[in-house]
This record gives structure tokens, sequence and C-alpha cells, in this order.
């Protein structure tokens, strides 16, 4: 059955090419594919039980021979071509596809309409789209802003510290040049001025209480002064103070006073650098 199918649409096919070749006035070509159209439709009665099923083609090809065989012989005497050098024939389309209509019945009725239209969702995804876009690039301008302001606080606040640092050195410096110096005035005197005269009022008033004898007894002549260790004693101490009192001016002058040594009795001292 397959083979008969197949001699059929054989048949067919160069029953129709024939026709082509014939309008092109290729007799030879055309008289060559309606005998091998006649001998594949023969093929085919033979291949089914029934007979007569393609009688018809049969009889419309073999008339088509008839005339195109009459005009070849009494105008253009051309050769029948055999059909081995016949060229191949073109693949083509036995049926057209047509699209579908755009309803398939009279009674359509579409169960999507009184859902929202694509158009309106499309637009309301496009408008939420849009304020995401704007919130976002809101929130990154916020952002931007606040860092902003916080670096200007953060070099603002690191300015002033440093100012601040700045001048607690300053002072930590002053106060240790001030302690310095009160440092070499303390070493150089044994007391403040403040206690000096407390205590030569103390001095005077147990000397006054004693009796006139005591007093004389006491009170030491002129040969005693000049001979006294104690004087002695006193009027070094007393230029040793002159000289690092001159000293301490000319260190002041210079605004640095340096580490010092000094002897118990400030009869001696000596300067080395900080």
């Amino acid at each position: 059955m397959v083979a008969g199918k197949q001699a059929v649409y054989l048949g067919i096919t160069e029953y129709y090419q024939s026709q082509v070749a014939k309008s092109q006035k290729l007799f030879g070509e055309a008289l060559s594919r309606l005998q091998h159209s006649i001998k594949a439709f023969t093929v085919a009665e033979s291949r089914f039980s029934k007979k007569g099923l393609y009688t018809h083609w049969i009889v419309k090809v073999q008339k088509a021979f008839d005339e195109t065989k009459k005009d070849n012989d009494f105008i253009y005497h051309e050769d029948v071509s055999n059909v081995k050098d016949l060229p191949l024939i073109d693949k083509a389309a036995l049926a057209k596809p047509i699209p579908p209509g755009e309803r398939l019945s009279t009674n359509f009725k579409d169960m999507f309409g009184s859902c929202a239209q694509t158009s309106n969702v499309n637009a309301s995804l496009a408008a939420n789209d849009m304020t995401k876009t704007s919130d976002v690039n809101r929130e990154m301008e916020k952002l931007s802003r606040t860092m902003t302001r916080e670096t200007t606080t953060i070099r603002e606040e690191d300015s002033l510290v440093a100012i601040q640092r700045n001048k607690a050195k300053r002072m930590l410096d002053q106060e240790q040049k001030s302690d310095i110096q009160l440092q070499f005035q303390e070493r150089c005197m044994s007391m403040t001025s403040e206690k000096v005269p407390k205590l030569m009022r103390l001095n005077h008033t147990i000397l006054l209480s004693k009796s006139e004898h005591e007093l004389a007894a006491k009170a030491p002549s002129a040969n005693d002064l000049e001979s006294s260790s104690t004087v002695s004693q006193l009027r070094g101490i007393m230029e040793a103070v002159e000289a690092n009192k001159a000293e301490q001016t000319i260190l002041a002058k210079d605004g640095s006073i340096p580490f010092f040594v000094l002897a118990q009795d400030c009869t001696s001292y000596e300067f080395s650098k900080k």
C-alpha cells in the first residue's frame, strides 16, 4: 500500500511538471514526464486490490500525452528525453497553511473579559517601578547628605581636639617651666618671706622675755662679730644667694631655666643641660 501511494504521488508530480515544461516549449521533457506519469499510475493500480481507483488519472495523462505528441510531431520535432536525464523537481508544499481566525465560533465568549486589561497592568507595573526607583534615589541622596554631614562634624571635632591638645601642651610646658623656677627659688632660700617675719617675731619675743643680765650676756661685742664663724657663714650664704639671683635673671631673660644642683647650704652649685 505504501508503494502504491508513492507511485500515485509520483504520477501526479510528473503530470504537473510536464505542464510546466510544455509552457516553456520544452516538448521533449514534457513527453518524457507524461510517459513516466502513465507508468506510475499503472503501477499504483496494480498495488491496490480495488481496481479503477486511478483510471481517471490514467485517462487524463494519456490525453495530455497525445496532444503534446501531436504538437511536437507537427511543429517542434524534439526528441523525447530520457527520464534519467530529466532535472530534479523542486520541493513544493502540498498544502498551504492558513492562520486561524480571531474567533473559532460564532458563540465565542472571552472568559478573561472581566479581568484587568494587559495595558492597565503594564501601566501599573511601570508606575510601581518608577515609584520604587524614586524612593531608592531619595534614600540614597538622604544617606549621602548624612554621610557628608557626619564627615564634616568628625573633621571639625578632630580639629577642635588638635587645638585643645596643643593648648594643653602649651599649658603643661608653662607649668613645667614655672615648677622649675619655683624649685630654683625654694632651693636657694631656706624659708619663704612669709615665714621670716613670724620667726623673727618669735625669736624677739623669746629674747625680750629674758632678764637684763641675760640680755647683756647674749649681746655680742664688735670684736666678737668680726671673728664669729656664724657671721662668716651668713656672709657666704648671702653672697651665694646674690650670685644665684643674678644667674636666675640672666636665664629668665633667655626664656629657659636649666636643670641645676645646689648644695644644701647654697654656697656652691653647678649647671647641666636638661
